[in-house]
C-alpha cells in the first residue's frame, strides 16, 4: 500500500458499539500492512502499541485485540512472535 492509498472500513466495525476507538483504530491499521490479499498482517506488540498512541500499553493492546477477536473481526495465530494477525470483514459475524 502506498502513502497516499486509502483504506475501505466495514460499515459494520465502524458502526460496532461493542468496539473501542482503539479497536477500531488497530483494525485499520493493521488493515494498511495487510498482505496483497488484504488479510493478513505479522506486527510486534511493541510497534502496534507505539501507533495506536501515547499511553497504550501491552494490557491495552491485547485487550483491544481480544475484542476484535471476540466480536469476529480479527483472528489471531500466537504459535510464533510476532503474531499472526488475520483480519476479518464480516464472514464471521
Amino acid at each position: 500500500m502506498t502513502e497516499t492509498q486509502s483504506i475501505e472500513a466495514p460499515v459494520l466495525l465502524l458502526r460496532d458499539d461493542m468496539l473501542s476507538a482503539k479497536a477500531k483504530f488497530l483494525w485499520l491499521y493493521l488493515k494498511s500492512h495487510a498482505d496483497k490479499d488484504e488479510k493478513a498482517v505479522r506486527l510486534n506488540q511493541p510497534h502496534l502499541c507505539k501507533v495506536i498512541g501515547s499511553g497504550v500499553n501491552a494490557k491495552d493492546l491485547r485487550g483491544a485485540v481480544r475484542k476484535l477477536e471476540d466480536q469476529g473481526w480479527l483472528t489471531v495465530d500466537r504459535s510464533r512472535k510476532p503474531h499472526h494477525y488475520t483480519l476479518n470483514q464480516g464472514e464471521n459475524l
